[in-house]
């Protein structure tokens, strides 16, 4: 027969793994997680990239690259 001890102790560690799943999906949602990522700003990113490219190319005096 189960008794209340060992029910308690599978509620306690059920409540646990609640709370850790819950709490992973804070972190997750608050590092931008594959779910949140929106087209734009990988669209943002990729056309800042392009930009910081162009500008290595004629940065510096006579158009000389700045990068050794």
């Amino acid at each position: 027969m189960i008794s209340i001890i060992e029910v308690l102790y599978l509620l306690v560690i059920i409540v646990i793994y609640l709370i850790a799943v819950v709490l992973f999906s804070k972190v997750l949602s608050a590092y931008g997680g594959p779910k949140n990522r929106k087209k734009e700003d990988v669209a943002s990113k990729e056309k800042v990239e392009s930009v910081e490219e162009e500008g290595r190319e004629t940065d510096g005096p006579k158009g000389e690259s700045m990068v050794p």
